[in-house]
């Protein structure tokens, strides 16, 4: 059975090029937006801390405290993957966790709350370990550009060593620039 010929392509119109253009746009938009993860995540998140409000609030006041430099950093990273509130919010985590079981577990009560936040030590080692994730997150790329620099120094002084052996092996043209000398003149 012989395959129907496909139908000429005929010249898009106007209105045609601005619908995919207006298409095009809505999906370059919606890359930038973050898409539904964020609003799961957001979700999630707000349900938990209901959760957690309901069942203790002076741990839920507490982590909420003890983790703003996590919200802030959520809210000032607008990169596609979030890579600040990754490195910020766990290290923020593990500075808050001992502080949240020690009141968890113990006397979970408004009374006790006060104790913790007026505690200078807590809030120095909930915001300390902010401030590492924060560093972490600025330092990060110049460490690895410097261990990009030494890697690329290593591998010409490697390609260099190579090409002396070449040229004492080969003699001088084995590069190319002997045989344009002996060329030229």
């Amino acid at each position: 059975m012989a395959r129907p010929a496909l139908p000429a392509k005929r010249p898009a119109s106007a209105g045609a090029k601005s619908s995919a253009a207006a298409k095009q746009g809505k999906t370059r938009a919606g890359r930038r937006r973050g898409g539904g993860g964020d609003t799961l995540m957001l979700a999630v998140s707000g349900g938990a801390v209901l959760f957690l409000g309901i069942m203790a609030l002076p741990v839920c006041i507490l982590l909420l405290a003890g983790m703003a430099p996590t919200i802030v950093a959520y809210i000032v990273d607008q990169t596609p993957r979030r890579t600040l509130t990754l490195t910020v919010g766990p290290l923020n985590l593990t500075g808050t966790a001992p502080y949240c079981l020690q009141l968890w577990f113990g006397a979970d009560t408004l009374h006790a709350l006060g104790a913790y936040l007026t505690d200078v030590y807590i809030w120095l080692v909930m915001y300390l370990a902010a401030a590492i994730g924060w560093l972490l997150h600025l330092g990060m790329p110049l460490i690895v550009r410097l261990i990009l620099e030494q890697s690329i120094e290593r591998r010409k002084n490697k390609l260099l060593q190579i090409q002396k052996r070449l040229r004492a092996e080969w003699g001088d043209g084995v590069d190319g620039t002997g045989d344009t000398a002996r060329r030229e003149s």
